[in-house]
This record gives C-alpha cells, structure tokens and sequence, in this order.
C-alpha cells in the first residue's frame, strides 16, 4: 500500500507551530505552551487562567494544537484563548482543539455501557458507572 503524501501544513515564512497544553508532548519545531509541564518541556509558561496574551506577533502561527486543555479552564479563559489563537493565526493557518466528547460519555452513562468508559485514550477507574462518568470528565 502507497503511503499518502498530502502535505497537510506547509510553512510559508517565518511561522510558528504553537501546541497549547502539550504537557510533556514535545516535537522539535513546536513552540510548548504550558504550565504545568516539567521544564525540559515548556518554551512558553502560561496559565490560561491569567488571560495572557500569547507571546507572539499577530498572524505568525501557521498551526496552533490544543489538545484537552480548555475544558480545564473558566469560560471567560476559553473565550481570552480563542481570541488570542485567532489573533495568532496565519490567513490560512489551522487550529485544532479537541475536547472530551461529553454527549458520548452521557450517552454511554444513560444506556448503561461501562465499557465506553474502559476503552480510549484514558481509563475511566472506579466502582461504579457513576465514578468512571467523573472520572471521564475529570481525566480529560
């Protein structure tokens, strides 16, 4: 089988890939915002909370990747955030955001099936359908 070879971003001048929350997720050629992350990890240490503005130029990322942070922080943070990525982006840059998928795991809860919530990129410990439905949200 052929490997594909779309090229899915491709940088056009001095841009930036920004991967807000990466945690310990590091890649060469990727700015780290977090923190909480160990050092070694982190290029940019913000809190969310704070309203910060991102500390780069207007239109100067070409990809930004925010993967399960924003569920973690107070509405009024979401909203400063999604501006400032806004602000950030490139004319045809990307930004990806991935939360928990809270109507699957409700449904999940409703219908009785414990074992959505063993399955995953996280495992939903506790004794009862219940403890793995917070820890699901929790988790995330």
């Amino acid at each position: 089988m052929a490997l594909d070879k779309r090229v899915l971003h491709r940088a056009t001048g001095p841009t930036h890939r920004v991967n807000i929350g990466g945690g310990s997720w590091y890649v060469r050629g990727w700015q780290n915002v977090d923190y909480y992350a160990p050092a070694p990890y982190v290029d940019v240490r913000l809190d969310l909370r704070d309203l910060p503005t991102l500390p780069y130029p207007d239109g100067s990322c070409e990809v930004i990747f925010c993967s399960h942070v924003l569920e973690h922080v107070p509405d009024v943070a979401v909203r400063h955030a999604l501006a400032e990525m806004a602000r950030l982006l490139t004319p045809d840059g990307t930004v990806r955001i991935v939360v928990p998928d809270l109507e699957a795991a409700l449904a999940a809860y409703r219908a009785g099936d414990e074992e959505f919530f063993d399955r995953g990129g996280v495992r939903c410990v506790g004794p009862t359908i219940e403890a793995k439905l917070v820890n699901f949200c929790a988790s995330y």
